[in-house]
């Protein structure tokens, strides 16, 4: 972890700060349409068997971000880019944790928050529609696990994972952000579309995500296929 000096570290608090406003901003703005995104959808069948559907939510599926962190890993050892088997996962190990730690940390919250999905998971009675809103309970601790079991929404897990992956995956290979912001918004919109979720449960998933990727790149600081080709280059004219 290289040395900040003082200017620095205020320079980073405000950055932080200004990413918690936003953050809070924004929450308050998607809380607004909550009702109105659940009843949107409410009224649309989503065919959960397409193969369309199961592609974009396979994005938020663990699994498939550590299929990807252990190609790289073996890209990395069998190229013979790396002087050892703990550097050859200089991307794939990052590129693991957040997506996994990213997935686990919107669990816990889930059960802290203690909210529900919304109702009937995409359908609802008119009743049930028009009570969304009030979806926040505060649940005595020893009903905690039977209502998780049950349904706790927010934020989506998923959703979270889907990011995580695709933030370091950002880092590591600069140039795919389309690509991997674009699958993680069809993960994302996937959940949304089910019924699974309010638009605020995925809006604090992606800013979950966003925390542990940053938090995972200062741990275990990634290692960019551009700087590896460097590396490399430099390597080979004797530099």
């Amino acid at each position: 972890m290289r040395w900040l000096s003082p200017y620095e570290r205020r320079q980073r608090r405000r950055q932080h700060l200004a990413v918690a406003g936003v953050f809070l901003l924004g929450l308050v703005a998607v809380h607004l349409v909550d009702r109105a995104v659940v009843v949107h959808f409410s009224t649309r069948v989503l065919d959960e068997g397409s193969g369309w559907v199961q592609m974009w939510r396979a994005v938020g599926f663990l699994p498939t971000w550590l299929f990807i962190a252990g190609a790289f890993v073996l890209v990395d050892r069998t190229g013979g880019t790396s002087e050892n088997f703990w550097a050859s996962g200089r991307r794939g190990i990052p590129l693991a944790l957040s997506a996994a730690m990213a997935g686990l940390a919107a669990e816990a919250l889930k059960i802290l928050i203690s909210r529900e999905r919304p109702p009937g998971l995409g359908g609802g009675t008119e009743a049930e529609l028009a009570r969304v809103g009030a979806h926040v309970q505060h649940l005595p601790l020893s009903d905690l696990w039977v209502h998780y079991e049950a349904g706790l929404g927010m934020p989506s897990s998923h959703t979270a994972v889907a990011f995580g992956g695709a933030f370091m995956l950002w880092r590591l290979v600069p140039g795919v952000w389309p690509v991997a912001m674009l699958a993680a918004a069809g993960c994302a919109y996937t959940r949304l579309a089910a019924g699974a979720h309010f638009l605020s449960d995925v809006y604090v998933g992606v800013f979950v995500a966003y925390a542990v990727s940053w938090m995972v790149g200062r741990v275990v600081p990634p290692r960019r296929v551009r700087d590896e080709l460097d590396r490399i280059e430099a390597a080979r004219s004797g530099w």
